[in-house]
């Protein structure tokens, strides 16, 4: 039984290093393939190992506000500041339709809200998570 448990111990080791390697590839790819824009969605990504006592997994995370409009896709919608009263600032070479209330001195126009014209999702993420299982196999190679 002793022999029983020592194996049982030593696949559990494995597995625990095979996802936690192949955790570390993924935050990576999906960080490397990310939308670089403000690179905000980039720098909020996570992939965790989490193991529990019969289960090893890794869950992947996007803190970045945008990230499920990026991810998913956005319908048209208007984009509103956050607090009431407040302007949205924009690098903005031409005038926006309506006109800015204010032009700042480094190029960016303040403005009450605009009218975003919805984005396809981005395919980044869904691409990296397709690979989840080749990068376990390449893991488990390196440990033969």
């Amino acid at each position: 039984m002793a022999r029983l448990d020592e194996l049982r111990r030593e696949i559990r080791q494995r597995g625990e290093r095979i996802v936690r390697g192949a955790s570390i590839q993924l935050e990576e790819e999906l960080r490397r393939t990310a939308p670089k824009v403000t690179r905000e969605l980039e720098r909020s990504i996570t992939v965790r190992f989490a193991g529990g006592s019969q289960v090893l997994r890794a869950e992947a995370a996007a803190e970045a506000d945008h990230a499920a409009p990026v991810i998913r896709g956005a319908r048209p919608h208007v984009i509103r500041p956050k607090k009431v009263g407040g302007f949205l600032a924009f690098l903005w070479p031409g005038d926006p339709r309506g006109g800015p209330v204010r032009r700042l001195p480094d190029g960016r126009v303040l403005l009450r809200s605009v009218n975003h014209p919805g984005n396809e999702p981005n395919l980044f993420w869904r691409h990296a998570l397709g690979r989840w299982g080749a990068l376990l196999q390449q893991q488990a190679g390196r440990l033969g």
